[in-house]
């Protein structure tokens, strides 16, 4: 996993070099987009971006989400309840926590050493933890509030 463009720049360059990929002037541009933002995307937030500038369609946006998936420059998630769809640029991160209002679709992440310790001390007949994600759905705040006022 990568922390910054540069480095996952090379470790795209890499990958498409080993699975004999075209090296597009639009896979790094996307990379680049992504890189850049600090939030939550998905394909169609992408394609809205980034298609005046770089004349892409959402087909070529998906195509490249795949392969970053697969290069591990990116991490997909299930959010809104799991309705949803979402990516965000990996980090070296070895675990991800996230809370996520059902209701709105409001996310945030939190950290908590004492759950990444439990989950990787845990062990699994035949397999060993190297990263994990947590998800926890639940209400926001304002939405609970919304909730007890109906």
């Amino acid at each position: 996993m990568t922390v910054n463009f540069e480095e996952a720049k090379a470790c795209l360059t890499t990958y498409l070099t080993q699975k004999k990929l075209s090296k597009t002037p639009a896979r790094y541009k996307i990379l680049e987009y992504i890189y850049s933002l600090d939030k939550p995307f998905n394909a169609e937030f992408l394609h809205a971006q980034l298609k005046d500038s770089y004349r892409l369609s959402l087909a070529t946006i998906y195509n490249t989400l795949t392969i970053f998936l697969d290069s591990n420059l990116i991490v997909k998630y299930h959010y809104d309840g799991g309705t949803s769809l979402y990516y965000e640029k990996a980090t070296n991160s070895a675990f991800h926590h996230i809370i996520i209002c059902s209701e709105c679709g409001k996310a945030r992440e939190f950290t908590d050493v004492r759950l990444r310790n439990t989950i990787h001390a845990r062990t699994f007949k035949g397999f060993k933890a190297t990263r994990h994600t947590l998800t926890v759905y639940g209400l926001c705040s304002k939405c609970s509030k919304k909730q007890l006022n109906k």
